[in-house]
């Protein structure tokens, strides 16, 4: 499948709603990079699993997935010796942590019943200790918690008792000035990590204090008085001790995540993958979709089919979008659509060329139960307007760019599906060109669907 037949069959689209679904960062990487495969084996593999996950969206308990931040670079990090990742990292693989923690106990009795998907989460594991250890350290808002070790909570003890005694003081001060008048500006604030008070240029030099900062018109200052100044540099000594602390807790636990990070890796890995499995399912959900069966024999045969796009339009209602049913592949390997125009027959054309994408990526299609689609090798289309400025190529040269590669690499498990041939042209030498065109692809035994105008 080349980039121009995915293109013109809109599979883009179908990436975009896909992502759009996804719950995280790294499973819109999955979405976005879908694309069919070859493999029968893998595509009715992946086709199980959006099955599986849809029956449990339908049947079971709210299934535990939710949102969840994308920590592969924190764990990159946490490689490196000496690291300490930051609160809000360890939140970030806590919540990871506890999503797979669900996971494990969702399908602790549904092993058999969702086989595929449960083999998935068998590869979760609870991380106990690092869970408990971030839990324990860190609070909801990304504070490092007073109870996170002794050393840490006897710290801002102090801190708390020191910060008392300096406001206490530092008021007594403001109180004793007041008497001799009020002043709008008297309040404590703090510069350089230490409790200070505004005085004026003029008081200055009849107080005594170490000077930390002044206002921008330069008439006041802001003061540390000496009877403060001690406590001050005591309280910055024990804010240090405090953020030493701090590091050291948080180096502990980067060190637990450092010893699993292969682990974690995996982890990862595994919900990524739920999550893009998930979304496949929700998207099926949107437009009532159903996992088709698979052949390797070249046979189409779509039951009540409807194009994705349609389905989902914010402009129809599903009664107005006409269903299609059509079979390639037995009884003829060529298909030929006429009628008017805006009859359908490009909608017909795109919605047999996408469902076979879609089945190939793992994904429902819009389509009765038992519908089938066959594995093909290679699918090529020609559709709309292709002309290209940049290539100095008319609409009709570059048709036959495209018809002529599809020509030459088709075989008995090839797609085509051309939308009207001979077009561009004149009527006579497109006709002509039509005929031999259709003779070589049967010639080729490719499965052909082509519409007139």
């Amino acid at each position: 499948m080349n980039e121009h037949t995915l293109k013109v069959l809109e599979f883009d689209k179908v990436r975009e709603m896909l992502s759009r679904l996804c719950l995280s960062d790294m499973g819109k990487e999955l979405a976005s990079s879908i694309f069919p495969t070859k493999d029968k084996e893998i595509a009715e593999k992946e086709l199980k699993e959006t099955t599986e996950l849809k029956e449990i969206l339908l049947y079971e308990e709210p299934f535990p997935l939710s949102s969840m931040k994308d920590i592969r670079l924190s764990l990159k990090r946490a490689e490196a010796e000496g690291i300490a990742l930051e609160p809000a990292e360890l939140l970030d693989i806590a919540e990871i942590l506890s999503i797979s923690r669900a996971l494990i106990k969702f399908f602790k009795n549904k092993k058999e019943k969702y086989s595929l998907v449960s083999t998935l989460v068998s590869e979760l594991r609870s991380y106990d200790e690092i869970f408990s250890a971030i839990h324990s350290a860190v609070d909801s808002t990304g504070e490092i918690k007073d109870s996170a070790s002794g050393r840490l909570s006897d710290i801002r003890h102090q801190e708390k008792t020191l910060r008392n005694r300096i406001l206490d003081k530092l008021e007594s001060m403001l109180g004793a000035r007041k008497t001799k008048g009020a002043r709008q500006d008297d309040i404590i604030t703090m510069r350089d990590g230490r409790y200070v008070i505004p005085v004026e240029e003029s008081e200055f030099f009849q107080s005594r204090g170490i000077i930390h900062d002044r206002s921008r018109s330069c008439a006041t200052y802001f003061v540390a008085p000496l009877g403060v100044v001690g406590m001050n540099n005591q309280l910055r000594e024990l804010a240090l001790e405090e953020e030493a602390e701090i590091l050291r807790i948080l180096r502990e636990i980067t060190s637990l995540i450092r010893y699993e990070v292969a682990d974690l890796d995996v982890t990862v890995r595994v919900l990524q993958e739920i999550d893009f499995i998930h979304a496949k399912a929700q998207l099926s959900f949107k437009y009532d979709g159903s996992s088709p069966l698979l052949n390797e024999q070249g046979y189409v045969n779509l039951i009540e089919a409807r194009h994705p796009l349609l389905s989902l339009s914010k402009e129809k209602t599903p009664k107005e979008v006409i269903p299609l049913s059509l079979a390639l592949g037995k009884e003829y390997s060529t298909l030929i659509i006429t009628g008017p125009n805006a009859g359908g027959k490009t909608v017909a054309l795109k919605t047999t060329g996408l469902l076979t994408l879609m089945a190939l990526s793992g994904l429902h299609v819009p389509a009765k139960p038992f519908s089938e689609i066959s594995v093909f090798k290679k699918v090529y289309a020609d559709i709309g307007d292709e002309q290209s400025i940049e290539m100095s190529l008319s609409t009709f040269s570059s048709h036959m760019l495209h018809i002529k590669e599809a020509v030459d690499n088709a075989d008995s498990e090839t797609l085509i599906l051309f939308d009207e041939l001979g077009g561009g042209t004149d009527p006579k030498e497109g006709v002509a060109l039509s005929e031999a065109i259709i003779g070589q692809l049967i010639k080729n035994e490719s499965k052909v669907i082509i519409t007139t105008h």
